[in-house]
């Protein structure tokens, strides 16, 4: 009897310390309005930014739609329309994992875009790069094709979950918002 015991003790105890060797990326809802000012922005406050190529790659994922009420900013997407001040240009959800920034892939978008693929003449385009480290981070690269060439929003920043983030640019805006699942 006591024999069992102990084997089970061991056995309870090594498959409680499985998921601690065998961890898995945590899930998440990601969620991103894009948006341009209609009021433009000063020259002298304008940046220039590099129009190099995304430095990854991206992964397909399924695009959520509202009709699970899955779009948490949906009265901030009707807010933006109703402004004579943006024109709101997208609004999208997907879920992904967190990996770590080394395996963490980017999403495109729209979807099927690939750096290598040409530009689409309206529209933002680019990919959007949710990882975790210690933090969560985004990393953002949107480009929105202008009559006077293409408006680049390129930020990496640390985030916090459960908050709506605003990646300011004089011309392109967006609003992310992550949710862990």
């Amino acid at each position: 009897m006591d024999a069992r015991r102990l084997y089970g003790c061991l056995l309870w105890l090594a498959l409680s310390l499985l998921p601690l060797g065998a961890a898995s990326a945590a899930w998440y809802q990601v969620e991103l309005i894009v948006f341009r000012h209609t009021v433009p922005a000063a020259p002298e406050d304008a940046e220039v930014a590099p129009l190099e190529p995304p430095p990854f790659l991206s992964v397909p994922v399924t695009p959520l739609t509202d009709a699970v009420g899955s779009l948490r900013m949906r009265d901030i997407y009707t807010l933006l329309q109703q402004s004579n001040r943006y024109q709101p240009l997208l609004h999208l959800a997907w879920r992904q994992p967190a990996n770590n920034r080394s395996a963490a892939s980017a999403v495109a978008i729209p979807a099927g875009w690939t750096p290598e693929s040409p530009a689409p003449a309206t529209g933002p385009y680019g990919l959007v790069r949710i990882y975790q480290q210690r933090f969560l981070h985004v990393e953002l690269d949107l480009r929105l094709p202008t009559a006077d060439g293409v408006q680049v929003n390129r930020q990496s920043r640390r985030i916090n979950s459960n908050k709506i983030h605003y990646l300011d640019h004089p011309e392109l805006g967006a609003l992310l918002l992550v949710t862990p699942l």
